[in-house]
């Protein structure tokens, strides 16, 4: 399905291509991607999360269609935005529930997002995402940088998820920190200054 969008965009046969989106997740996911596209972020995670499991699958497609729409619609750069953050937040969700998902292809598409959305405000969801993934990568330097960010909306949820992950850290061999970017000379003091935060 997504090579026959891929293949009406190639032919700029950009309303057809558009078509097939909307019919892709229809028949995919039983649902109006123009219907997804408008809802906010958390409404749209929500909609995957039936009885608390993830549909990470379901995220993983509406995320890809939510790409090829970006690609597609004449959107001002705004409305690109918005569903370009709907779409990474979308592949973070699959791919820290399922790591199975966590594909090369996967992760080039969100390292792209990511750069496309480097000035832009991300969610609190986004950025718990996005350390929760850079941990598991063992990038330990990118994971405590998104920490950072996502404790700036003054979660205590980053508070207790961070010092957990210096406590995990602290089990973590010298060589594995200084090869994922965050020497154990540092862990201390980025304890303290995440604590400083809330104070």
């Amino acid at each position: 399905m997504l090579a026959k969008i891929l293949k009406l965009k190639q032919e700029q046969q950009f309303d057809a291509a558009l078509f097939e989106i909307n019919a892709a997740g229809k028949k995919l996911l039983r649902l109006d991607i123009e219907m997804l596209a408008d809802f906010d972020e958390e409404n749209l995670i929500r909609t995957f999360h039936p009885a608390k499991n993830l549909d990470a699958m379901s995220c993983l497609i509406t995320a890809e269609l939510l790409l090829a729409k970006v690609e597609l619609e004449p959107y001002r750069n705004k409305k690109k935005d918005d569903l370009r953050k709907k779409a990474l937040r979308l592949f973070l969700e699959a791919v820290t529930t399922l790591e199975t998902l966590l594909t090369d292809g996967v992760m080039e598409k969100i390292f792209r997002l990511e750069k496309q959305l480097e000035n832009s405000v991300l969610s609190e969801g986004t950025l718990r995402a996005q350390f929760r993934l850079r941990e598991y990568r063992a990038d330990y330097g990118d994971a405590e940088n998104y920490l950072f960010r996502w404790a700036n909306f003054g979660s205590l949820e980053a508070l207790q998820e961070g010092v957990k992950f210096y406590w995990r850290l602290h089990r973590v061999s010298d060589t594995q920190l200084l090869s994922g970017g965050l020497p154990r000379e540092e862990l201390d003091d980025g304890l303290a200054d995440l604590r400083r935060l809330f104070e």
